[in-house]
Order: structure tokens, then sequence, then C-alpha cells
């Protein structure tokens, strides 16, 4: 009786059948796959994961009628058997009879499931993955850049269909090769992708990657990156927004971009960004809206109880004459607001003037929360 250590251990691809026979424990069973013979006939074949006492190891079946004997967690005792590639071949030859089940360890159970359906690995940067040795099984993350049609070629006697995609992260780019099935991948340029069980091969003194039968394909949100940025200019717009121009820093790439107004006024009150005299006249001027908007929302707000913009009438009725406790209270209330913008908007043009940013920077906060 042979076992899994003896064969792997056995260095030839001689297609001699061994007579000696092997006991073994299915673990796992694949599903059917077509292929054609020299003949080109369609003929079926399915792998399995073996397992015995002393290792694991593939099989594949091109017995067909062995499909529903085969199944998982069942025994066998196979004979006439060949080995190619460290990989058991059940041919027409093989004799293979039902056998009870051994009781095998769950490290090598665990092992043999990994046969067929093997862990994706954790996402590589395309950087390293170009420098893996080839054959390597890989995931890979990136935004499809560059997408090709599907086409045919003539593999093993059958068409094969194909398509190229290009991938690329933060790192580098690389060619990707879906074959088979992978082309059916709902996918479009410009996502963002994991694709899983892909290894590596070279093509034209270039690295690429394939898929496998086990290649699965995502479509996530990017990574968030973090940045830092210098803001070069600002242009006020009439629809509440401002043109910004950027720069990166620490390189040559400048960009400009849409930003919202109370965004924008946002980031520039962060007590570490209002650092410099430019930035604050920017937020000054950004600042003069939120102001004015303001003011225009409380003299609404006189006209809705006073019926007019008579200042007059608004201060006869803040003193109490002429008017409820309950109206006065709320005019004094509108009053106080308009007050304090004026008194806030002030501080701030002298905070300016004197350069003391981090009190500025506290004065635009104030005024901003008052809108």
């Amino acid at each position: 009786m042979m076992s899994i250590e003896e064969i792997i251990n056995i260095n030839t691809n001689d297609n001699k059948p061994y007579q000696k026979p092997i006991r073994v424990n299915v673990i796992n069973c694949s599903g059917k796959t077509t292929y054609k013979n020299a003949k080109q006939e369609q003929k079926i074949l399915f792998h399995l994961a073996l397992a015995d006492k002393t290792g694991t190891m593939k099989c594949t079946c091109y017995q067909e009628e062995l499909y529903e004997q085969t199944q998982s967690n069942c025994g066998l005792l196979i004979r006439n058997f060949i080995i190619k590639n460290k990989t058991i071949l059940i041919t027409k030859q093989t004799k293979v009879t039902k056998f009870p089940a051994m009781k095998i360890e769950e490290g090598l159970i665990q092992q043999a499931k990994n046969i067929l359906h093997p862990p994706a690995p954790s996402a590589s940067p395309i950087k390293d993955i170009k420098r893996a040795t080839l054959k390597s099984l890989m995931t890979v993350s990136g935004t499809i850049c560059g997408e090709e049609d599907v086409k045919t070629v003539f593999i093993n006697g059958e068409d094969t269909p194909l398509k190229s995609i290009t991938l690329k992260d933060a790192t580098d780019d690389i060619k990707v090769t879906l074959w088979r099935e992978a082309t059916l991948f709902n996918i479009h340029l410009g996502d963002y992708v994991t694709l899983t069980h892909v290894t590596v091969h070279e093509f034209n003194a270039q690295k690429i990657l394939n898929t496998t039968r086990h290649s699965k394909i995502e479509v996530t949100a990017p990574p968030q990156e973090n940045i830092d940025i210098q803001i070069y200019g600002v242009e006020s717009t009439k629809d509440e927004t401002s043109m910004i121009t950027i720069r990166v820093t620490n390189t040559d790439v400048y960009q400009s971009m849409p930003i919202q107004n109370d965004i924008l006024i946002k980031w520039f009150m962060l007590d570490d960004e209002v650092d410099n005299i430019g930035n604050a006249l920017i937020l000054l001027g950004l600042l003069k809206e939120v102001v004015i908007k303001t003011a225009f929302r409380i003299y609404s707000q006189l006209f809705h109880h006073c019926g007019s913009f008579s200042t007059q009438k608004a201060l006869n009725l803040h003193s109490g004459s002429n008017g409820s406790d309950m109206r006065s209270s709320k005019l004094h209330h509108i009053y106080c607001q308009l007050h304090t913008v004026r008194i806030l908007f002030v501080k701030l043009i002298v905070k300016i003037v004197k350069k003391e940013m981090r009190s500025a920077s506290k004065h635009a906060s104030e005024i901003f929360d008052l809108n």
C-alpha cells in the first residue's frame, strides 16, 4: 500500500500506471469541467482533494461515471493510477473501489480543502506584485484605467475567450488577463476593483497577471488617501461656491476645483490652518458674504414683526411701546444677534490687522455659528 507522502517524493512524469494501490479519503470534490481530447471529442473531468495520514494531494479524474461515488468524506482504494506534476490521474484504466474512510487529523483536512479552494492572499501593492516570482498567487486592487474587447484564442482544441484590463494603484499599474468565465465579470472603466487568486506571469518582458478558476472580483470603494495641500488662490462665483487652486505639498501638482463656500470657511477656521495673513484675508472675503446673509436674515425678521424696514418703528417696539412683552423679547433677541455679528466682524478685522491669527479664527467661527 502506497501513501501520499511516498507519491509526493516520486520525481517522475513517465505516465506509467502504478499497480500498487493507495488508500485515501476524499476531502473535497470540484464541479465537472468539459475539455476536448486529441480526437476533438468533448469529454468531462473533475478534481478531487485527497488526504491520508501522511499528507494531501490533488487528483484529476477522467471517469465521469465516478462523479457521484467520489463526493466528500468517502474513502477510496485506487490502483493503476498515473502520477503527473504531483497530481494523481484517474484514467479509464484506473481501478477505483469504495473503502471505509480513515480518521485524519484536522490540520491535514484543512490543508486538503485548500487544494481546490485556496484562501485568497491579502492584497499587495502593484509594485510588489511586479517583484514577485512567476506563478505566485496574488490578490490585487486598483482602478481600471484600461480595458480591451473580449477576443477568442484557440487553446487545447477549443475556442477560449479572454479580455485584458489594466489596473492602477498609488504605486504602479499592471495588465491583467481575464480568462474564460472571468471575461463575464460586470466591471467597467474607472471602477475600483479587488481581484483575487491571480497568478504572476511574464509577457513581452513585462510582468502580467492571469485569472484562475478560483478568481473572484469585487467592485469596492477606493481607499481614502490623506494628502497635504496648499491653497494658492480663491475665486468667488455667483452660486455660493468658489474655485480654488491647490498644490499637493512637496509636488508640482496643481489643480483647480469648485468648493462650497461654507465648507471652505470651515476649513479656514481650523486652528492649525489660519496661520498666515494671506489665508486670513481669503477667509475675511468669504465671511463678508456670510455677514451680509446673516444681516439680511435678521432684517427680514424685523420686517416680519414690524411690517416694514422702518428702523424707528422697530426701535419703538424694541423699547416696549406699541407691542406685547413677547414681541419685545423676540425683537430684543434679533437686535442682539445683529449687534453680535457687527462686533465679531469688527474684532475679526482688528485681529487680522494685528496678525493675531488664532483669535481671528475664533471670531470667524463665532460668526459662522450665527449664520
